[in-house]
């Protein structure tokens, strides 16, 4: 590992959050920790994870925490709701089928990975 991956470690724990948790689906320390090694190569003691959480929420990001449970990314751009109501109004305009897969995978994408939305159609790719 860089001293470059080192520094990049708040990012990363960020970027994890926002894809694998929400108030349902927390993350401990330890699973954080495994995500970085997997995802990004980047090797931190539970410690370490544990002060860059506390960096990015000293920065201003929403990450809750549940006592005994992990913590999450609290607040994203667009709730689910809002996801579900705009990926209806894509598949409910006049845009080209293509253009409108586009629109709903990028939707998709600014929520985490448990999104759902009875909206898409049985069978399509949401990611």
């Amino acid at each position: 590992m860089t001293a470059v991956s080192k520094k990049l470690a708040p990012l990363r724990i960020l970027q994890i959050l926002y894809k694998y948790s929400d108030f349902d689906h927390p993350l401990w320390q330890e699973e954080i920790r495994r995500y970085l090694l997997r995802d990004y190569g980047i090797a931190l003691e539970r410690k370490a994870i544990g002060r860059d959480v506390s960096l990015l929420k000293a920065a201003g990001f929403d990450i809750g925490v549940i006592p005994k449970f992990g913590c999450y990314l609290a607040s994203r751009i667009f709730d689910d709701e809002e996801l579900c109501l705009l990926i209806d109004a894509v598949l409910s305009s006049d845009i080209p089928e293509e253009k409108a897969q586009t629109l709903m995978k990028k939707l998709c994408g600014l929520s985490n990975k448990y999104f759902h939305c009875s909206a898409i159609p049985e069978g399509q790719e949401k990611r």
